[in-house]
């Protein structure tokens, strides 16, 4: 008797396994396409404001304030491009000079979390230069607070300036350069 109770829906089972196997077999992968443009566009439309201007942006890290000023002004001498952070929807991407690190991130107003961060791990020849990836991925992490500030430069650009406030007390000035400009990651 308890076998046959079982037998109808081990069956059921069985057809629906099959009928989504099926369907899953017949998926089309998807292609980015000119049509999904508008798409990115919706999404971005979707983004708080705050966060609508954050992902306008490339940031290039011009200073670091506070404790963590030491082993910026070190590493800074060794480095032949800026650092670069930038924002999407969901992750913050970090050019540092030998690697790509990457983590997501959430804004709550000026609250902002990054979480640890991954990437590759190419060696640097210069070890100032491994040391600032190093402390990149440790201190990112840690922010606690941004603000944006944003205007018009003489010749009509537009202008934008990201501070990072991190719990160690640490600031740090990043320049902004539209993320449509030529050389954005």
């Amino acid at each position: 008797m308890f076998r046959r109770m079982i037998s109808p829906n081990w069956k059921t089972l069985a057809v629906c396994c099959g009928a989504w196997a099926a369907c899953a077999s017949m998926a089309q992968p998807v292609q980015m396409t000119p049509q999904a443009a508008p798409a990115r566009q919706q999404a971005a439309e979707l983004l708080a404001p705050g966060q609508q201007a954050l992902t306008a942006w490339r940031w290039r890290l011009q200073a670091v304030r506070g404790k963590d000023r030491a082993w910026f002004t070190r590493a800074a001498a060794a480095l032949s491009e800026p650092v670069v952070l930038r924002f999407d929807e969901a992750a913050v991407s970090v050019a540092a000079p030998c690697n790509q690190l990457r983590g997501r991130y959430l804004l709550s107003g000026e609250r902002m979390l990054i979480e640890p961060l991954m990437g590759t791990k190419k060696g640097c020849a210069d070890a100032r230069l491994m040391a600032l990836e190093d402390r990149l991925e440790q201190i990112l992490p840690t922010v606690k607070d941004w603000r944006l500030q944003t205007a018009r430069q003489q010749s009509g650009q537009p202008a934008a300036t990201l501070r990072l406030r991190f719990i160690n007390g640490s600031e740090w000035l990043l320049q902004g350069e539209p993320a449509g400009a030529p050389g954005s990651l």
